[in-house]
């Protein structure tokens, strides 16, 4: 068991504490707990980037390791990690510098900062909304504050970080009423919604938004629910959605931000169990941190750490301070440990910027479930007992299927162990590709059907034209035949012309008629060709139609065949990180 321990800064004067504050984003990456922004005490809105190690809870200020134009101080800004690259979107920036909708990405392999120029309609500025990375390269962005009195969001857009297009995601049901300051978290294909706030009201609701349906629900939770609030955090351990503290109603609301009241604020730990949409009070052993909202708690490993926040009170305290509440399999008990973070001297900040720490247990990728082979690795129940007692662990051996349908466990040789693993991530993989082709497949038969169906109809549709035409044309020609055999007729009929005058008038009678004749055919004749152009363009809008409705299917193809296969790799690169963790792990206990 880990004892409770109080960890003090040294007194290293190169070194780096950070700046208390609150309203700040945190996201980790490698073992490492990114943190930039918020409000800081006595210094104003912030801009600079701070990180602190899981393992040794040591500092660094990476500020002066950026490169490129750093985004403009702010708050209430989300930062939702894409790869090894962390995206920040939106915040406050003070009266001066007003709300913000743009999108700056910090490249974290080269320290570089880049300022996007993104396509399509941007969201309304706005600063204390969510965002959530569905998917490997989509970002979800729901609410906020717009800035003015009353100006509460409850929008949805997506961010496609391969395209860098904004998509406002039209949804349906019975949207949330518009608010700031919630949490949401991806569980499964549910986006999930807890709390908020807007002008004349905190909220307690649980929200879904089906990502598939993109349909809105509202959950009826069981259990003693947390009671209102916002500005809390909400993190996924396993299926439950831990939240810790947040601020009540107040009394006297003005902003999200309002400083003649802050109202209640909580240092409680709460537990939703996503199975059964229950909530439950975990039994947490250890001192309790201070009441706050507007920090930072982001999972690393089986620990969750947080960051800053604002404390309330009469003297307004803003912290820095950094707590750590352990779910690890290695005790028996899950406690929360608070620690003030040494100071990092400038030898070492070099070297953690460069460095990586591996969690104890794979957890794979942040918002979605390792394979089952890893993700069994532990089961956790939350127990019920009194405020002296513990959150129960009950460790379990992971169970994995061999080639040959044996199970296996932790206990066995590890080369054994590892070459199972690489036995069982080939059947994943071959099994992965099969249902690939498969799918491939069958989307190649139904679209090449379609449009054999499409061409037949097509080609049916053209004979029947030509047939038309064709009629047309032969009636026409017949009604032309017999007026002229009877044209004919009527000059054979005709008396013979005796005499000079006579012979003078049957000509100019056979001028006029004839005249008259070649009248009528151009009329006829002219007809014929507008009647034919008219059936030719139709022939040709409709062969162009079908060309579009031919191009429009065979890109709805390639783009599901790209979103499959992009899929597919997020799942190969998932995988072959969790099995990269679970070797180095199996040699760190060897």
């Amino acid at each position: 068991n880990m004892p409770l321990e109080f960890v003090r800064p040294s007194q290293d004067p190169s070194g780096s504490i950070p700046t208390r504050r609150f309203g700040h984003c945190g996201e980790t990456v490698d073992g490492r707990l990114f943190v930039f922004g918020g409000v800081g005490a006595g210094e104003g809105y912030l801009n600079d980037l701070i990180a602190i190690d899981s393992d040794t809870l040591v500092w660094a200020n990476l500020t002066p390791l950026t490169r490129g134009e750093a985004p403009s101080r702010r708050s209430g800004a989300s930062v939702t990690l894409v790869g090894q690259s962390l995206v920040f979107f939106g915040g406050y920036s003070g009266r001066k510098g007003g709300h913000q909708n743009d999108v700056v990405v910090l490249h974290t392999e080269s320290m570089a900062w880049e300022h996007k120029s993104t396509r399509g309609r941007a969201p309304r500025k706005r600063s204390d909304h969510a965002a959530v990375l569905l998917g490997h390269s989509q970002i979800v962005v729901f609410g906020g504050y717009g800035g003015r009195v009353g100006n509460y969001l409850n929008d949805t857009h997506i961010l496609n970080t391969e395209t860098w297009e904004w998509l406002p995601q039209t949804v349906y049901g019975r949207a949330p009423q518009p608010r700031a300051g919630h949490s949401m978290l991806l569980i499964g294909n549910d986006l999930v919604v807890y709390g908020g706030r807007n002008e004349t009201e905190v909220f307690d609701d649980v929200l879904l938004l089906n990502t598939r349906t993109w349909e809105w629900r509202q959950i009826e939770t069981t259990g003693p629910s947390p009671g209102p609030r916002s500005h809390h955090s909400a993190t996924l351990m396993g299926t439950d959605m831990i939240v810790f503290g947040g601020q009540g109603p107040v009394r006297t609301p003005r902003t999200p931000r309002s400083r003649k009241d802050h109202g209640e604020l909580y240092n409680d730990v709460l537990a939703l169990e996503a199975d059964h949409w229950s909530w439950s009070i975990p039994a947490v052993a250890g001192k309790y941190p201070r009441r706050r909202f507007g920090h930072v708690a982001v999972r690393m490993g089986w620990k969750i750490t947080i960051f800053g926040g604002f404390s309330g009170g009469r003297d307004a305290l803003c912290l820095n301070d950094v707590i750590i509440l352990d779910a690890s399999t290695r005790g028996s008990d899950k406690k929360i440990t608070t620690a003030r973070a040494r100071a990092h001297s400038r030898g070492t900040i070099a070297s953690m910027a460069s460095s990586t720490s591996l969690s104890s247990v794979p957890t794979g990728i942040r918002s979605s479930h390792p394979p089952n082979a890893v993700r069994k690795s532990s089961s956790m129940s939350l127990g019920t007992g009194d405020g002296n007692s513990s959150w129960r662990v009950r460790p379990t051996r992971p169970t994995i299927r061999s080639a040959s349908g044996d199970s296996l466990n932790v206990g066995m040789s590890e080369k054994r162990m590892a070459k199972e693993l690489e036995v069982w991530a080939e059947e994943q993989k071959e099994k992965i590709r099969a249902e690939l082709q498969e799918w491939k497949d069958s989307q190649r038969q139904r679209i090449q059907a379609d449009l054999d169906q499409e061409r037949g109809e097509f080609n049916a549709w053209k004979d029947r034209q030509r047939t038309l035409v064709e009629n047309e044309l032969w009636k026409e020609k017949q009604t032309f035949h017999i007026w002229k055999q009877d044209q004919e007729r009527k000059l054979l009929n005709a008396p013979t012309p005796q005499g000079t005058d006579e012979t003078r008038e049957f000509g100019e009678q056979l001028k006029t008629i004839t005249s008259a004749v070649e009248a009528e055919l151009d009329q006829e004749r002219r007809e014929f060709v507008t009647w034919r152009d008219t059936q030719r363009s139709l022939l040709e809008s409709a062969m162009e139609e079908f060309e579009r409705c031919k191009k429009k299917q065979e890109a709805a193809l390639r783009e599901k065949r790209n979103q499959l296969e992009d899929m597919v790799h997020g799942l190969q690169s998932q995988f072959n990180t969790t099995l990269s963790n679970f070797a180095r792990d199996l040699e760190k206990q060897g």
